[in-house]
């Protein structure tokens, strides 16, 4: 599975990243919407990983914008924002599923997803 992640928290990124390669995924790793859109195949489906720090303004349209480019790829937001504003937009913006961190990578695993993920 190719999985990418965009998150503008290079630790965080990291940490990440490395837990799933370990557990043998491909991923790529990006810290803005605008790049897996420059450099990324958009008829191969992928999982996205995203922290969006907030889906207000800019981050929201852009985040819009990659959702109808990659139409075939679930999007999973993984926020520190529990607010129900915050899951009201994920929700208006068809996200695939919203997990709080801190999480368990295994709840990515049990996010609705196109294929079944094991983490």
């Amino acid at each position: 599975m190719h999985i990418v992640l965009i998150d503008t928290d290079t630790e965080s990124t990291l940490i990440l990243s490395s837990s799933l390669k370990r557990r043998g995924y491909h991923v790529d790793t990006f810290t803005s919407y605008m790049e897996p859109s420059q450099q990324l195949c958009h008829d191969t489906a992928y999982l996205f990983l995203i922290d969006p720090q907030t889906l207000e303004n800019t981050g929201r349209n852009d985040l819009e914008k990659l959702a109808k480019q990659f139409a075939q790829s679930p999007i999973i937001i993984l926020s520190s924002d529990d607010s129900l504003h915050a899951l009201d937009l994920a929700i208006h913006m068809n996200i695939a599923h919203y997990i709080v961190k801190p999480f368990d990578l295994t709840e990515i695993g049990r996010a609705h997803v196109w294929t079944p993920v094991t983490l």
